[in-house]
């Protein structure tokens, strides 16, 4: 199995184990609440997301879609993918709930940069 295969598969597993723990670390403790996890096929080529979680937004219990994927290099395309599967999410759940997609960048391979393709949510 290709090593980038088995880093998929493995935080996958961790997002499975306790969705709430990850959602806590990464937007803050208390923000969201996990409701349950979704089908991560999609339409069209690239059309499978790492993991898709439907999440309540505790503040004004609006619903809240988080799409997360796992890099294990830096792939300078990685923001133009995350905005398509972002738009495929929104348009699969017809534009009723807010998406917000992140990446987890597993190696140390090169200095980050805040996303310029940001759409607002709700979410403080």
């Amino acid at each position: 199995m290709e090593a980038w295969k088995w880093w998929d598969r493995s935080m996958h597993y961790l997002f499975s184990t306790d969705p709430q723990a990850f959602l806590d670390l990464i937007l803050g403790e208390g923000q969201v609440r996990y409701l349950a996890h979704l089908p991560e096929k999609l339409e069209g080529d690239r059309a499978i997301v790492d993991t898709l979680l439907d999440t309540e937004i505790i503040e004004d219990g609006s619903f809240l879609l988080v799409h997360l994927e796992s890099e294990t290099r830096y792939g300078s395309e990685m923001g133009e993918r995350l905005l398509e599967y972002n738009q495929k999410v929104r348009k699969k759940y017809k534009y009723k709930r807010d998406v917000l997609s992140g990446v987890f960048h597993l190696r140390n391979d090169a200095e980050l940069k805040s996303s310029p393709l940001v759409q607002g949510t709700s979410l403080r």
